[in-house]
């Protein structure tokens, strides 16, 4: 849509919209408009509601061809300088008074939280080379083959602090835990 086209459209628009403003404001401004109440009373009884008014005027029945018009005017208007509540405030609740003598009991405080644990240890001992006094250990960690000597650290979480015949020695950093991986026979 081009731009002198969704001008136009908008200009319609805005006429449409002044025009149902003035017929509105003009269909209020009628001197047959007025707020009429049609209430059928029964001979012999009084309105259900009674007002202030209602005592110095006499209740006159409805008639279908005379219905009651309410005058408006009459009702009091409130001053500009009182002020009103809050009508979605929540009441309050009066104060709980406690006697002075008694004292307030504390719950106790919770629990400290469990001291954290290293997890168990995710490598698979596969084999140890000894070449002279230097020892390496082959181990796996899912699809990954390590080759480790002692000093090693995998990961910066595990080093390698010993290697026996018969265990590994692995420290766990985040913890400061260490954990045995067993190799071979116990002697």
């Amino acid at each position: 849509m081009s731009a002198a086209r969704r001008w136009a459209v908008l200009a319609g628009l805005l006429a449409a919209a002044l025009a149902a403003a003035a017929w509105v404001r003009n269909a209020a401004d009628d001197a047959d408009s007025g707020i009429i109440s049609a209430v059928p009373v029964e001979k012999g009884r009084e309105p259900a509601v009674s007002s202030p008014q209602s005592d110095r005027t006499p209740a006159l029945p409805a008639t279908p061809s005379q219905p009651t018009q309410v005058h408006l005017e009459k009702l009091s208007a409130r001053s500009a300088g009182t002020q009103v509540g809050d009508p979605f405030a929540l009441p309050m609740a009066p104060p709980v008074k406690h006697p002075q003598h008694v004292a307030k009991a504390r719950p106790p405080p919770p629990p400290p939280p469990p001291r954290p644990i290293a997890p168990p240890v995710p490598f698979t001992y596969m084999g140890k080379l000894r070449s002279g006094d230097d020892i390496a250990v082959f181990l796996t960690q899912g699809d990954r083959n390590l080759v480790l000597h002692e000093g090693d650290t995998v990961d910066s979480v595990y080093r390698v602090e010993h290697i026996a015949d018969n265990a590994i020695t692995l420290l766990y950093l985040p913890l400061d835990e260490r954990q045995t991986i067993p190799i071979g026979e116990p002697q």
